[in-house]
């Protein structure tokens, strides 16, 4: 039986996670996308994609900076923190977009009822 190279496990190691990360931003802009509308009233579509869009303007600027000193000020144990970090966020996500949901301003009783039964 012939064993895989160490190249070519690297390789392989770093296309799978490219396609995760991938496939993991496609389903945030869908998201985020869907949100921003679903959480806004009608009459302030324009106001709520303005504040979306500075949010995520000022989110890229902080995560940089953030990356930055951690990663290469602090080392290895900025490393893991900036890892827990984003771990946390993303655990954080699912309920704090499900609460938005069922209490959001857009939502109205029989449309809350359509909601998947994990948002309710």
């Amino acid at each position: 039986m012939r064993s895989v190279s160490q190249p070519a496990a690297r390789h392989g190691t770093v296309l799978l996670a490219m396609v995760v990360h991938t496939f993991g931003e496609i389903r945030y802009s869908a998201a985020s996308f869907e949100l921003s509308f679903a959480l806004a009233p009608a009459e302030s579509q324009g106001r709520y994609q303005g504040v979306f869009s500075m949010g995520s303007g000022v989110g890229r600027v902080v995560s940089q900076s953030l990356a930055t000193l951690l990663c290469l000020d602090v080392g290895f144990a900025g490393w893991v923190l900036l890892g827990a970090l984003i771990l946390a966020a993303g655990l954080a996500a699912v309920p704090t977009t499900s609460w938005a949901l069922r209490t959001g301003p857009s939502v109205l009783p029989e449309e809350a009822e359509q909601l998947p039964a994990s948002a309710r």
